[in-house]
């Protein structure tokens, strides 16, 4: 019984260690359920993975190196599945939220009022967004305690949007002072920082697309070289042989890591921690632009300059 205690409690923190270092945010600060649930879920998966290469690679390969290499990947791959399908899910909002910050800029500037700019966008967008500004009106209707401030930021901590969270604090920051051409002052500068900020990620990918085609050209040729020499010119690797399709392994497996790291994009996409208010989060001096002008933007909306 001992065993399986200990066998469980190493698991466990290895899988916190590994989603740490992958996804660079501590699992212990979730609730209590969402982590048992992402232990069991993504955990099962992601153990699953690393086992099943683990196996193919000490069999077919011949050494528990290449196993353990392959296994290593297989730990982190399902986590990358899942990253790249949240980034395109995540790109979709961004357009929504930089549509919706620039048509509220213009309904501001002919004196809307926010009512009236939330109402509009909830006819205007489809889902996600729509829902949620049909949402804010009937809260706005039936909870007078309710500010759109607070609606907006559980909007942008729900979709992990930090734009949002912005918006939120320029209304008001607006109601205090200013009224709507103060509003459609402060969602203008913040359009201009998404703006900036997107324009940073089209020059990314435009300077990192031969890099990363370069490498996918070669972990696709060590892949295939793999797999002829533990087919075709197997005979060739017996004995000693097999350190050298170790080799080859641990150099695929870096190259996939390598491939990964190259195409990532979080630092221009980091949003501020849940729970903590986005204006309350000090900007790095080498930040991006984009991210820092943001940060000027909503630090100086909440104080009402």
């Amino acid at each position: 019984m001992s065993v399986f205690v200990f066998l469980g409690g190493l698991f466990m923190s290895l899988f916190l260690l590994f989603r740490t270092l992958a996804t660079g945010e501590s699992p212990v600060k979730q609730d209590p359920r969402s982590l048992v649930a992402s232990l069991v879920l993504r955990g099962g998966t992601c153990l699953g993975t690393a086992v099943a290469l683990f196996f193919i690679g000490t069999t077919f390969l011949g050494t528990p190196v290449s196993g353990l290499a392959l296994g290593l990947l297989g730990w982190f791959l399902p986590h990358w599945i899942e990253e790249v399908i949240a980034s395109r899910r995540q790109a979709k909002l961004r357009a929504l939220a930089r549509d919706f910050i620039t048509s509220a800029a213009g309904l501001y500037s002919g004196n809307q009022t926010t009512i009236e700019v939330v109402r509009l966008a909830a006819e205007r967008f489809g889902p996600p967004f729509g829902r949620e500004f049909e949402d804010m009106v009937a809260q706005n209707k039936f909870n007078r305690g309710a500010s759109f401030k607070q609606m907006f930021e559980a909007m942008g901590e729900k979709y992990g949007l930090d734009e949002l969270r912005a918006v939120g604090h320029i209304i008001a920051a607006s109601e205090i002072a200013g009224g709507p051409q103060a509003a459609a002052r402060g969602l203008k500068r913040l359009g201009e920082a998404l703006r900036q900020r997107d324009k940073q990620l089209s020059d990314r990918k435009k300077g990192l697309f031969e890099p990363l085609v370069a490498g996918v050209v070669a972990l696709l040729g060590i892949l295939a070289g793999l797999v002829l020499d533990v087919t075709i010119a197997r005979p060739y690797f017996d004995g000693a042989g097999r350190w050298i399709l170790t080799a080859s392994t641990v150099l695929m497996v870096g190259m996939a890591f390598a491939v990964m790291r190259l195409s990532s994009a979080k630092d221009l996409l980091q949003t501020a921690p849940r729970g903590k208010s986005p204006a309350s989060q000090p900007e790095k001096p080498d930040a991006p632009a984009g991210r820092r002008l943001t940060a000027g933007i909503r630090t100086s909306i909440v104080r009402g300059e």
